[in-house]
């Protein structure tokens, strides 16, 4: 006779923080208890976010490789469903700034993080 397997539970696993383009300082801040993994704008795709559990993302507003542009972007292609968070130094007015991301996405939240 067969013994009845066990009924297998679903597990949800801790999610990360993944940084792209974001200076280490700042990203382990942002990270805060999470898992921080750090991914180029090349490897931003719905198989590695997934991989990576990924539900907040961290980006700078402008970089000399990166800009939240471009990881909006590549997020609407990986139809990612989390949170971007935009790092962004001093501006005279963040909310404009929010408001024009926040109308280049779609599926996802974005917030403004000014240092």
């Amino acid at each position: 006779m067969f013994a009845p397997k066990p009924a297998l539970h679903a597990i949800k696993a801790p999610s990360s923080f993944v940084s792209v383009g974001l200076p280490e300082q700042v990203a382990q801040a942002l990270a805060g208890g999470r898992t921080l993994c750090k991914l180029g704008l090349g490897d931003v795709t719905a198989l590695r976010l997934a991989e990576e559990r990924a539900d907040v993302i961290g980006c700078p507003l402008m970089s000399g490789a990166v800009d939240a542009l471009c990881v909006i972007a590549a997020l609407e292609e990986a139809r990612f469903g989390g949170t971007l968070l935009v790092v962004a130094p001093a501006l005279p007015d963040p909310a404009m700034v929010e408001r024009e991301l926040r109308a280049a996405t779609k599926g996802f939240s974005l917030r403004l993080v000014t240092l």
